[in-house]
């Protein structure tokens, strides 16, 4: 094991920052970031401190949107190369993930005048009861 590993098994808070900082260009130049620190102690190397390379206001940050495994060269080869695929899909898988048509405003409209149709046969229903007659209450 070399030193960069050692200091990285001892502090990895250290080596993160050091990696980071070693790209500030890179950084700087990017359109977007994506990052994967789940848990509080992993967002707090990348956010936290004085010092930290990132903030959470910059909007180039985005989050790695499947899960992603231990951080290792063939984990990050595997998500780079994710991230960067194309999925084609057909019409019908497209429109399969799309959330349902919303309702046009004469549909909500209708459908609103019919809950409170219901609602005000309910309470007729509940105040002047089965027959007809007024409930006392």
């Amino acid at each position: 094991m070399g030193y960069s590993a050692c200091v990285c098994v001892l502090d990895p808070r250290a080596c993160v920052l050091d990696r980071v900082r070693a790209g500030p260009t890179h950084i700087r130049a990017a359109h977007t970031i994506w990052v994967a620190a789940p848990g509080p102690a992993n967002a707090a190397v990348l956010y936290g401190g004085a010092d930290a390379p990132l903030t959470r206001s910059d909007r180039r940050l985005r989050p790695i949107p499947f899960p992603t495994a231990r951080p290792t060269l063939a984990e990050a080869t595997r998500t780079a190369l994710r991230l960067s695929r194309v999925d084609y899909l057909s019409a019908a898988e497209a429109t399969a993930l799309l959330p349902p048509a919303a309702q046009s405003e004469e549909e909500r409209l209708a459908e609103s005048a019919r809950v409170q149709a219901r609602r005000s046969s309910l309470i007729a229903h509940y105040v002047l009861g089965v027959g007809g007659q007024a409930k006392v209450r």
